[in-house]
């Protein structure tokens, strides 16, 4: 009986620290609230996420993850996924608008296909694409930014107070 209690115990102590380990549960719906934005023209749907320590995390296994999160500290990225709506010629012709206390400046967006993202790519309805888009730099944070193709789409972000507060806490 001895010896099944010191088992147990070791189990209990050698399990513990696994536990708590674990990663905290993540809320994807909130994720998405704060962090993905939506939009569609005639032609495409889709959904553009931006990508950071938080979402880097929750949407992405190791080793890509740390990769993408690697990145998204050093340059401005985003997660880009959609859906044609009718047969279209996709165009990824992206550029970036950021607004701050000294006044707006645009920069130029490069995207990189996963999969059927590249400008001139022929869809058929209904067919998916997924790929990033980047820029060179990093945008800070606390900057109104805005995801522009031509005159159709527009995909804004302006971080609550809380969400940058998330997001110094990630970095920590």
């Amino acid at each position: 009986m001895k010896i099944l209690r010191v088992v147990m115990l070791s189990l209990v102590v050698a399990l513990t620290p696994l536990s708590a380990e674990q990663e905290p549960q993540i809320d994807i719906q909130q994720l998405l609230t704060d962090f993905a934005r939506e939009g569609s023209s005639s032609d495409v749907s889709m959904r553009i996420i931006h990508l950071n320590d938080v979402t880097t995390d929750a949407l992405f296994d190791p080793p890509q993850k740390f990769v993408l999160r690697a990145q998204a500290r050093n340059q401005t990225m985003f997660l880009v996924t959609g859906i044609a709506l009718r047969d279209t010629e996709i165009d990824i012709d992206f550029q970036l608008v950021e607004t701050a206390a000294l006044g707006q400046q645009t920069y130029r967006v490069y995207s990189t296909s996963w999969e059927n993202m590249e400008t001139g790519t022929q869809l058929s309805e209904g067919d998916e694409f997924t790929g990033i888009l980047s820029l060179e730099q990093l945008i800070p944070l606390r900057s109104r930014m805005a995801l522009v193709q031509g005159n159709f789409l527009r995909f804004q972000w302006e971080f609550a107070p809380n969400v940058l507060r998330q997001l110094e806490d990630a970095q920590d």
